[in-house]
């Protein structure tokens, strides 16, 4: 007796309307029925010849194929409200601790000053700045001034003509460079 495991495949698939009928039905092996679908993949580019090709050939898993196949076939659809109802009700059965579409629990007063301390900037984050060094600096930017590059004439600040040109006076790097030189 053979151990060699067969598939009934669909020679004109299913999702481009073949049928069930007899005349549209093959036996093949786990490995010629990958191949079936691989060649229809090439001829065809079909993403459902794709998907069945890769998990018969064990490149991913039916549970990744089955996933694939959902995303595609849902793409550009829109859902009614019971659909989207119906499925939010189905998880939360086989899902009892999750809490999609219930309402959050009250917040006690220790997690409610946590979260205010948090946005605050508390545990750890830095505190906002004070309005004497919000205006120190104000001050200091508004002393910076704009200097020319000597060598394309591009008017920038000091710290960035010694990033373009090095401190030794080297040819301007800079991008504005080749726009402004006349």
């Amino acid at each position: 007796m053979s151990n060699t495991i067969y598939h009934t495949h669909h020679i004109i698939p299913k999702h481009i309307g073949g049928t069930d009928d007899q005349s549209n039905l093959i036996k093949l092996t786990v490995e010629e029925h990958a191949e079936a679908h691989r060649i229809l993949y090439v001829q065809h580019n079909r993403w459902q010849d794709n998907v069945a090709w890769r998990a018969l050939s064990g490149q991913i898993s039916s549970d990744e194929a089955r996933r694939i196949a959902v995303s595609k076939a849902n793409t550009g659809r829109k859902q009614s409200i019971e659909h989207v109802q119906k499925r939010v009700n189905a998880r939360l059965k086989t899902r009892p601790h999750s809490t999609l579409g219930q309402k959050n629990k009250p917040c006690s007063e220790e997690r409610k000053r946590k979260i205010s301390e948090a946005n605050k900037g508390g545990l750890g984050r830095p505190q906002p700045h004070s309005e004497e060094t919000k205006t120190k600096m104000s001050n200091a930017a508004k002393k910076r001034t704009l200097f020319k590059c000597p060598s394309c004439g591009a008017e920038m600040y000091k710290a960035n003509l010694a990033r373009y040109h090095g401190l030794n006076g080297e040819k301007c790097k800079s991008p504005l460079s080749a726009s402004i030189k006349p």
